[in-house]
Formats: C-alpha cells, sequence, structure tokens
C-alpha cells in the first residue's frame, strides 16, 4: 500500500500540468491525503542600469497586481479542476524565486510523500536539459516524483491507467521497486504490473568473451535465471491480487530497457533514481532513469532509494508471500 498523507503538485498552468494536477487528485482522494497546490511565477523584469543596480522595467505598483493576478489564477486553476473530496490547500504564490528550489523547499517543510508534476512545460522534462527545473526536482527530492505528460489521445488521465511498467535492477533497490509498482497498480483500478529486467550483454565479461553459439546459450540461461528472480521478487514482495507479467531480454541494458518500454506502451513507468552520477557517464550515456524522462512522453514514477519509500508491505498474507499465489504469465 502508499502511505500518502501529503501530495504537493506545482503548477505552471500547462496542459502537463494539468494532467499531472488530475493524478495528484486522484491519488489524493484515495489515501485521504492532504494536497498542496504551488505555483511559481516568472519575475517581472528588470533593467540594468550599471554600477550594479538594476531598475524595474515596469510601472510602480504594478508587481502586487502582478501578484494579484498570478494569485487568482492559481485559484482559478484550482476551482476548475474538481477537487471535491480534497483537502487541497493553496500554497501563497512565489514570485520569481528559483523555482526547483522553491518546490523542492516546500516539499521538505510541508513534508510532502510524493510531488506530481506536469513534463511538458516551460521548463518542463519535454526539453529535460541539465538543469531544468524538473530535472532539479527528480533528483534532488527526498520523496518519489511522479512526472505526467498531456499526451493527444489522453491517455494521461487516471481512469485509462491500465499498464504500469518497473525497469528492475536485481541489484539496485529490486524489492522497494516492485513493491512501489504494485502499490502504484492498486491506487487505478484494473491495472496490472510489467516487470522488465535486461541482461546486460555488453557489460558481462564472461558472456562477452564467449564464441557466438557459447555466447548465445549463455544468455539463454541467464535470462532463465532473471524470469526466476523476477517470479521470486514478485511472490516475495506483492499483492496476490495485483496481475503481473514478466519482460527479460538481453542487450546493452539502457538501449534494450528503453525498447522493451517502448514496445509494451505502458501509461506510468516505476524507475529508481541512483542520484548524481559520474561526469563522463552522464555526458556519454545518463542512466536509464534519465532516458527515460528524456522520452518525456509517459508518465514515471522516480522512486528515491535514499529518501522516504512511501509503498510499506501490507500483513504478511497480503504482501504476496504466498507460495499459492497465481503463476505469473510472461510476454
Amino acid at each position: 500500500m502508499l502511505q500518502l498523507r501529503r501530495v504537493l503538485h506545482p503548477t505552471d498552468f500547462s496542459d502537463g500540468a494539468r494532467a499531472a494536477f488530475a493524478h495528484a487528485l486522484h491519488l489524493a482522494r484515495a489515501h485521504g491525503a492532504a494536497l498542496d497546490v504551488m505555483h511559481v511565477a516568472p519575475l517581472l523584469g528588470f533593467l540594468p542600469v550599471g554600477a550594479g543596480i538594476d531598475v524595474a522595467a515596469y510601472p510602480s505598483g504594478y508587481e502586487g497586481a502582478y501578484v494579484e493576478a498570478q494569485e487568482e489564477s492559481l485559484h482559478a486553476y484550482v476551482r476548475a479542476a474538481g477537487t471535491v473530496g480534497v483537502d487541497v490547500r493553496v500554497v501563497p504564490t512565489v514570485v520569481g524565486g528559483p523555482v526547483a528550489r522553491e518546490i523542492l523547499d516546500h516539499a521538505r517543510a510541508a513534508g510532502a510523500d510524493l510531488i506530481v508534476m506536469g513534463t511538458n512545460g516551460r521548463s518542463g522534462l519535454g526539453r529535460f536539459v541539465m538543469g531544468s527545473i524538473a530535472e532539479a526536482v527528480v533528483r534532488e527530492a527526498l520523496c518519489p516524483v511522479l512526472t505526467v505528460q498531456a499526451r493527444p489521445e489522453g491517455a494521461e488521465r487516471p481512469t485509462d491507467v491500465r499498464r504500469i511498467a518497473a525497469a528492475v535492477d536485481f541489484n539496485y533497490f529490486a524489492e522497494d521497486l516492485v513493491r512501489h509498482a504494485d502499490a502504484l497498480a492498486a491506487c487505478y483500478p484494473g491495472a496490472s504490473v510489467a516487470l522488465v529486467h535486461v541482461v546486460d550483454s555488453m557489460m558481462n565479461l564472461g558472456v562477452a568473451k564467449l564464441g557466438f553459439e557459447q555466447r548465445g546459450r549463455a544468455l539463454a540461461s541467464l535470462e532463465a535465471g532473471a524470469w526466476q528472480q523476477l517470479e521470486a521478487l514478485r511472490l516475495r514482495v506483492a499483492r496476490p491480487a495485483t496481475p503481473f507479467s514478466y519482460h527479460v531480454s538481453s542487450g546493452f541494458a539502457p538501449d534494450e530497457v528503453l525498447a522493451a518500454i517502448e514496445r509494451m506502451d505502458p501509461d506510468i513507468v516505476v524507475t529508481a533514481s541512483r542520484g548524481p552520477r559520474g561526469i563522463m557517464e552522464r555526458m556519454l550515456l545518463g542512466s536509464v532513469t534519465e532516458r527515460i524522462l528524456r522520452g518525456g512522453h509517459r508518465a514515471t514514477l522516480v522512486v528515491k532509494p535514499a529518501g522516504r519509500p512511501v509503498a510499506v508491505a501490507d500483513e504478511p498474507d497480503a504482501a504476496g508471500a504466498n507460495p499459492d499465489a497465481p503463476a505469473l504469465v510472461g510476454a
């Protein structure tokens, strides 16, 4: 289950933000969580006059009217969303602050368990340049971050979520990742979970040294072992009621994980953030999570291993640790 007491939704009023707001409301309503909605307004322009002195490039007294207009836009945004059944708090608008820092500071101060934000805004993950607002929030937030992009076919609606994919690395945060994917599926009626694992044939030196035929047999054996590990992982931490499938392949992991996700076209991807990486790796490849986010065309829940996990185990007989749980069907 997810333990959500407070959800934070930052908005820039874009279509992506509105899509994210729908998910924020859905998740807050399902868990009886409070929902903070905040907007960091752009700073009004200043003209440099030299000697370190700036002069406001707008008439005297306009700043108050500007802040008032931004506040009204935020309240209208909330009213239009239909917030019945959710305890919504509209955070006073911040003008001109470093946007990512304002979001992160509020999340920490308010004790947010989840941040839900859009990805196709003016500085969102649609472009995902280094130093962007969304990248900074995903990297630095202590809590999980769900990013959502508006899609032309409307598949960003919470009622349309049918498949959740989790990219699983057995050496890194696997149990918590699967637990979050399972708990998220419980929030969207009828949703299933697909566990994706890639045997990295490029990084496995033992396999890389083999001849063509031996390499094929070795990879087939490793894939079969990965299938069994996924099954054991699911039975250990997930609920029997959640439909699961396995997707195991081999290749260069960063590329093949993305290819597998593209093939199955899930509505939400669950992945983990490893935090800052070495500069050379980021320049050449980047992490799998960064690549998923750069795609920017599907909702992505980024779980933070060093932060506060929001998915917790149910009672033992409900958590999936049940030898009589139904067998899984792989794709």
